[in-house]
């Protein structure tokens, strides 16, 4: 119960509040943009399906990342990144949608993915990476150079007493008060959360926070161990402040933050947004060229109409179908630059835990890639619907959605395949975290073991 714990319980719980009031006051505000984009979504069906063949150049559908309750976990600079998609049926071509514009059909640039994912956000996340780390050192720093400062060390060691018990003592005392105000803290959120957003403690979202708890605890464990270590090498009070804070400071800040400094030492090879247009433009027109060439050789050579329909629908497929290849290309190209940025970071216990609690709330990249393959697969269903219901063509005839391939004749619009932004399933997000949880674990074994070694080497006098 001392001023320092008190001050520091007080601080942290104020956090708490203070950002989970911010994340519910702006989850009202994205569930609303997000009900009215699948309005709108309902709104363009709805006249597809009444008249399918002249509304299906309209058929324009978001495919949005749905906000979720998670993000009070880890935001993952998830509002910071694309929202989604823009899923066209004709042309079939799946687009990034950015937040930041009005104009559905953008793409994003490298520099604005990657720069998104090295700034701040207020979570959870944010209040343990900081606070609670800063807290731990805090807690930490003098815990065996005082006690030699105040002559208790040489005193203790009179007696017969084993050091890892001394180390052991000092490490679970100072884990379990880091505990009390992380405890209350996810606690606090949660009833914040169900009083103010409505959200009603379902399993998965308790899951979600117990997982979270005992990450946090691996990772703050580490910052204990850092503080008890840069005690005894410090020897005094004073530089062992000193160690700690540059240690502090070095891996939650330098390290993880300054990584986008990379991307202009490294080349990811990822053309900017607007040489990727260009490169879709002119795999656009080379396929146009030879589209009308092989047209206007099948004139000549006299083909039937249905045979002339077919090649030309076969034409137009693969004229999409080369431009969206050449977009997913670079845009997994993007992701794999940021996860090469995120492996350079794994040298920080801060970024791995960041990485973690993103894994197990389900956010920021892992839902931007997993959205991505949800938008592909149902665009594939789309197509497919059409082909199996509502196509004019023969059976065998290469299908491709075009007024002039599919029927008129109103569909029944309960049929229709609508999109849903489905969850990772909770042994999935865990899977994807495990990688993450090894490495905090292996970073406690090592540092615990170091600390032992320096201390069995301590002068206690």
């Amino acid at each position: 119960m001392s001023s320092k714990f008190l001050i520091n319980i007080v601080l942290i719980l104020t956090a708490v509040i203070f950002f989970s009031l911010i994340f519910i006051k702006n989850h009202h505000i994205l569930l609303d943009a997000y009900s009215k984009s699948r309005m709108n979504n309902e709104k363009i069906l709805m006249a597809f399906s009444e008249s399918p063949s002249s509304n299906l150049g309209e058929v324009a559908l978001y495919c949005l990342m749905e906000p979720r309750t998670e993000r009070l976990i880890s935001d993952a600079y998830e509002e910071k990144m694309p929202q989604g998609f823009l899923l066209m049926a004709r042309p079939y071509l799946i687009q990034v949608k950015k937040q930041a514009e009005e104009v559905m059909d953008t793409q994003i640039s490298k520099r604005e993915l990657l720069s998104s994912a090295f700034s701040y956000s207020p979570d959870l996340t944010f209040i343990v990476q900081f606070l609670l780390s800063f807290f731990a050192i805090v807690l930490t720093f003098n815990a065996v150079s005082a006690e030699k400062e105040n002559g208790t060390l040489r005193l203790v060691f009179s007696n017969s007493f084993k050091s890892a018990h001394f180390i052991l003592a000092k490490y679970v005392s100072a884990f379990i008060t880091i505990c009390l105000p992380l405890l209350l803290g996810l606690i606090l959120s949660l009833i914040l959360l169900a009083a103010l957003s409505m959200t009603p403690f379902y399993s998965s979202l308790v899951l979600n926070f117990l997982s979270f708890l005992i990450i946090s605890l691996l990772y703050l464990s580490i910052f204990i161990l850092i503080g008890i270590l840069c005690s005894i090498i410090g020897h005094s009070s004073k530089m062992s402040l000193v160690l700690s804070l540059l240690s502090w400071i070095f891996l939650v800040i330098i390290i993880p933050k300054s990584s986008g400094m990379l991307l202009s030492l490294k080349r990811f090879d990822v053309p900017a947004e607007e040489e990727i247009r260009e490169l879709l433009f002119k795999a656009i027109d080379a396929t146009n060229a030879r589209m009308n060439k092989q047209i206007a050789e099948n004139s000549v050579k006299g083909f039937d109409e249905d045979r002339k329909k077919e090649m030309k629908l076969k034409l137009n497929y693969e004229r999409d179908k080369s431009a969206q290849d050449l977009f997913d290309f670079y845009l997994r190209k993007k992701l794999s630059a940021i996860k090469t940025i995120r492996a350079i970071n794994y040298v920080s216990p801060a970024s791995i835990f960041e990485f973690s609690a993103s894994s197990i709330a389900g956010t920021g990249l892992s839902h931007f890639e997993n959205l991505w393959q949800q938008t592909r697969q149902y665009g594939n269903d789309f197509v497919s619907f059409l082909k199996d219901n509502i196509s004019t063509l023969k059976k065998g005839s290469y299908f491709y959605p075009n007024s002039d391939s599919i029927s008129n004749k109103p569909i029944d619009f309960n049929g229709i395949p609508k999109f849903e932004d489905k969850k990772l399933k909770l042994g999935e997000r865990m899977r994807d975290a495990l990688p993450y949880i090894y490495l905090l674990l292996f970073y406690n074994l090592f540092i615990f073991i170091f600390v032992l070694y320096k201390f069995q080497k301590y002068d206690v006098r």
